[in-house]
């Protein structure tokens, strides 16, 4: 953001300042985040996948990607790409979350303007239909403390039951593994 100053003299000589701000605010990074898919069925697997771009190329970067819903935690989640991270984890406190960094002093810089980082959240198998899981995240370029949102799909709906393979023998549900054909 910038301001103006705009100062014109009165003829009883006062000073009438006026301020104005600029919305021309823009972000040296980009991020964005896609889902799979953000309708599934309990049970189901989705896979993160948050690409960040910055200005130019840089060797300290954060980025941490927060999933919320009823049964998550960090147990649902993991890290399946990460891009040389010096530090790489599947955090729980106070929410579960995606937390990467890179840092050229711990030997995992990120070297690059761009990077991809893909995650898998594996959704409870009692996860009631109607429940929604949120994505908040944000990537900081170390060196300038620069932060910015991810963009992008930023929730899945449960909108369906898993239902087993089944067969109904004498009343009951049974396995289809446990069945036999005639």
């Amino acid at each position: 953001f910038s301001r103006d100053v705009n100062v014109q003299p009165q003829a009883t000589e006062r000073v009438d300042i006026r301020l104005q701000e600029s919305s021309t605010s823009t972000s040296a990074i980009d991020a964005t985040r896609s889902l799979t898919s953000t309708e599934v069925t309990n049970g189901s697997t989705v896979t993160v996948t948050v690409s960040a771009t910055f200005e130019s190329s840089i060797d300290n970067a954060k980025l941490v990607d927060t999933v919320t819903g009823e049964g998550i935690s960090a147990d649902n989640l993991t890290l399946t790409q990460s891009a040389r991270a010096a530090f790489r984890a599947v955090t729980s406190d106070p929410q579960p979350a995606v937390d990467i960094t890179w840092n050229s002093q711990l030997g995992g810089p990120l070297g690059s303007d761009s990077v991809t980082v893909e995650y898998e959240v594996q959704l409870p198998e009692d996860t009631p239909v109607g429940t929604t899981i949120t994505f908040d995240g944000t990537v900081t370029n170390s060196a300038t403390s620069e932060t910015a949102g991810i963009d992008g799909d930023s929730s899945v709906e449960v909108v369906a039951t898993t239902t087993p393979d089944t067969e109904t023998v004498g009343g009951e549900d049974v396995p289809v593994e446990f069945t036999t054909t005639e």
